[in-house]
């Protein structure tokens, strides 16, 4: 495979992969829409107590409940570009855990060494190189498909300025 417009000739399933809206339609015809609460990520990132409430709210939980855990992110994962660092981090942080070292842990918090360790060592604050030319492309051929998804599920994605790009070249 040459190019990405040759790969995606070659491979149509790889811009077809992008199609939600497919996907959930197969699941709309099975379900009522209102069994389901789909979100949008750029919200879950920015606004975490919203989407607490959202879904509380879509679940039926009591409007006053509030959990303990609220501004907290659980389970934050990285996948590793060195699996031996991340080895060593996971020994250290157990290590400290283990033997109720915690200040140390909250001191490496606070100074930014956990988020220092994440962009670093963390695949996915790598970006793939492709063309402007490229990246247009595949957005040009998702962007129907995605302001019918935002229809289809009432979603607002005015703030998606990425398809200006393509209006704009």
């Amino acid at each position: 495979i040459g190019s990405f417009k040759e790969a995606i000739q070659q491979h149509p399933e790889i811009i077809e992969a992008s199609n939600y809206l497919q996907r959930l339609e197969t699941y709309f015809y099975l379900f009522p829409q209102g069994n389901f609460l789909i979100l949008d990520y750029h919200e879950i990132s920015k606004n975490n107590l919203i989407i607490q409430k959202k879904v509380y709210d879509f679940l039926g939980v009591d409007k006053q409940f509030n959990s303990p855990r609220s501004n907290q992110i659980i389970g934050k994962t990285i996948l590793p570009r060195f699996q031996v660092f991340e080895n060593l981090r996971i020994y250290i942080f157990e290590f400290l855990k283990r033997n109720k070292l915690h200040s140390i842990i909250k001191f490496f918090k606070n100074i930014g060494l956990s988020n220092l360790y994440r962009r670093i060592n963390d695949k996915r604050h790598i970006k793939p190189r492709i063309s402007k030319s490229d990246y247009l492309l595949a957005l040009g051929m998702v962007k129907e498909d995605a302001f019918k998804l935002a229809e289809t599920i009432d979603l607002d994605i005015t703030h998606w300025d990425i398809f200006n790009r393509i209006d704009n070249k």
